[in-house]
């Protein structure tokens, strides 16, 4: 039966990693390549940096020999995004932007559909329902919005198609590809240099770090998006591929329950973990519509479990 291999990395965060996850899926005999969005390494950084960042990383991202579908997340402007993207394509023809409006693609008769950027007003490319897709002007900022019922439009065949995203649909569960992991300050804390209250609450790396300190108590939020759910529960998708939330990489169903991955699944919903951790995947979909999934990591070891550190805090 044929079946299409997709590579997946995602959130790589300026550290360069994406250039041996290419690699080493090339080296697993993938058809294609998805990237889902992360390259700058910081959130609202200077353009020139941004342009240099976004550069890089699809200078690495071209090192895989097929197609590499590319789309943006929450950290990427659109204006430096848009500029890298133009000058890459001067020199590897391999890549596709796949943010633009015509965003499905057929490859051995699965249909993949992207969305990038994320819920939140946060940067330069945005997923709001209820808003008409385009370019928009706001002061001297320039932002892309995408309406998730646009897959209503775009998907052919919802049996076979895999939509990739960057902030992932909401879903519920404890172990969802949307769950976030804060730390709320159980007391006034000092850590690398920031200060903290009691109460405060922490995202982002320094709460891995609070919680296994013992300085503050784990939260779980779901942070994903409840309009794409939506849309995707409506049109009956039952695979995705998202990235944006580190601590949520795993695969689950659309309850959340934990899939076990390297099985043959008729639905899953499968975060690979960011590359900027060494993580990357590998999504193989066969023409009856079962597909899957693999997480693996690029020193050779198991990926981590990401919600160790509540793990680490509910069973002390």
């Amino acid at each position: 039966m044929v079946s299409l291999r997709i590579g997946v990395i995602t959130d790589s965060h300026a550290t360069g990693h994406e250039r041996e996850a290419a690699l080493a899926l090339d080296d697993r005999d993938c058809d294609v390549l998805a990237y889902l969005g992360d390259l700058p390494g910081h959130m609202g950084g200077s353009e020139a940096v941004q342009h240099r960042q976004i550069l890089d990383g699809l200078e690495n991202l071209s090192a895989f020999p097929g197609t590499v579908f590319v789309i943006p997340g929450n950290y990427e402007e659109y204006a430096p995004y848009k500029a890298a993207f133009a000058e890459a394509l001067r020199e590897h023809s391999n890549l596709c932007d796949a943010s633009t409006f015509d965003r499905t693609f057929t490859a051995k008769g699965i249909e993949l559909a992207f969305l990038p950027g994320s819920k939140y007003y946060a940067s330069g490319f945005r997923v709001r329902a209820g808003t008409g897709t385009g370019l928009y002007q706001g002061g001297d900022r320039r932002f892309w919005v995408s309406d998730p019922a646009d897959l209503k439009n775009l998907v052919k065949n919802p049996r076979r198609a895999v939509v990739m995203v960057h902030n992932p649909p909401q879903l519920p569960g404890v172990h969802a590809i949307d769950v976030a992991l804060r730390a709320v300050c159980t007391e006034d804390v000092e850590v690398e240099g920031h200060i903290f209250h009691a109460g405060t609450k922490v995202v982002g790396p320094l709460a891995e770090t609070l919680v296994r300190r013992w300085l503050a108590k784990p939260l779980l939020e779901h942070t994903g998006n409840p309009e794409l759910a939506h849309v995707l529960f409506d049109l009956g998708i039952k695979q995705v591929v998202a990235g944006d939330i580190h601590e949520a990489a795993g695969c689950v169903d659309w309850s959340g329950s934990d899939l076990s991955t390297g099985r043959w699944l008729r639905e899953f919903h499968f975060n690979p973990g960011p590359v900027s951790a060494g993580d990357y995947g590998l999504v193989t979909v066969r023409g009856d519509g079962f597909g899957k999934v693999e997480r693996f990591n690029l020193s050779g070891s198991a990926p981590r479990d990401y919600l160790d550190p509540y793990i680490h805090w509910t069973d002390r």
